[in-house]
């Protein structure tokens, strides 16, 4: 899954309103769900802006993993560096997420 960049983004003209940003109300929304979720999924996968990772979003959303019985691994990388011939040198936030029950 990849919530909305703009509220995280720190590319120039960005607003940088976090929870603030109206755009941000799905990954809140998506949080109430496996909240209240019976059969919660094993895997998810994350992916964003790398300013993503302090955000006031990031933080509430690692809580609800934590509430959920997740596990995760961050980290942040750029496609160009990795090797893949991917045109694409800005640094990603990615979240690795697995179930206790995996």
């Amino acid at each position: 899954m990849s919530p909305p960049c703009q509220p995280y983004t720190t590319t120039k003209g960005a607003l940088q309103l976090d929870q603030n940003d109206n755009r941000s109300k799905g990954l809140y929304h998506l949080m109430h769900l496996l909240r209240h979720m019976q059969y919660k999924p094993n895997w998810i996968v994350l992916e964003n802006v790398a300013s993503f990772q302090p955000s006031e979003g990031c933080i509430e959303w690692k809580k609800c993993l934590l509430e959920c019985g997740y596990s995760y691994e961050e980290c942040l990388l750029s496609p160009h560096s990795c090797g893949l011939d991917v045109p694409n040198s800005r640094l990603r936030y990615y979240m690795l997420i697995q179930h206790s029950s995996t």
